[in-house]
């Protein structure tokens, strides 16, 4: 072959050769781009359902917290009514001044145990309203109902511990009996 062909085919495969490898590393660097943008995708994937797990685990644990704080405020409202009944006469005379100033044939109802302390510790604002009290068993030591004209004032002990129990979203029922019997007692 003449030396001048031999020439051009040299440096013909030698463009040639940079031709390819230019191509090669476009492709390289395009694969590489490619590759980078699925591992992106995937590694947002995996962030994202890993945030959404650790939100319902906070949200998890936060109604734990708040259910034994709420089953240990119980036991603490327990303790206190049972070692210091005259509690009963503050829930009384909240009541009584709840009930609307122009509330006509007022009753109010407490537990047997608790009458003599709420007659004593109440007389004024039961006089003062023309109030009526009496004894009801179905009413628990520590709280009172009071009828009238203008509506019922609900301040049993029950009854205030639902509502803030539901507040707190533990719905976490004042009787043990009632928090086993609604299937509330094992949830968490």
């Amino acid at each position: 072959m003449p030396d001048g062909i031999a020439r051009q085919i040299a440096v013909v495969r030698a463009e040639g050769y940079q031709a390819g490898y230019n191509d090669g590393l476009a492709a390289l660097e395009r694969f590489k781009a490619h590759h980078a943008s699925l591992l992106s995708a995937q590694i947002g994937q995996l962030l994202a359902a890993m945030d959404q797990e650790l939100g319902a685990l906070e949200q998890q644990i936060a109604a734990s917290v708040a259910r034994v704080a709420t089953e240990l405020a119980r036991q603490v409202v327990r303790s206190e009514l049972s070692l210091r009944p005259a509690l009963v006469v503050q829930v009384a005379r909240e009541a009584v001044s709840a009930v609307l100033a122009s509330a006509r044939q007022i009753t109010m109802a407490v537990n047997p145990e608790d009458h003599a302390l709420v007659a004593a510790g109440c007389e004024e604002a039961l006089a003062a309203r023309g109030a009526r009290l009496l004894s009801q068993a179905s009413v628990a030591r520590g709280g009172c109902r009071i009828e009238s004209d203008a509506g019922v004032i609900d301040a049993r002990i029950a009854s205030r511990w639902d509502m803030a129990s539901h507040a707190l979203g533990t719905g976490l029922c004042w009787d043990d009996s009632e928090s086993e019997a609604t299937g509330m007692a094992g949830d968490a």
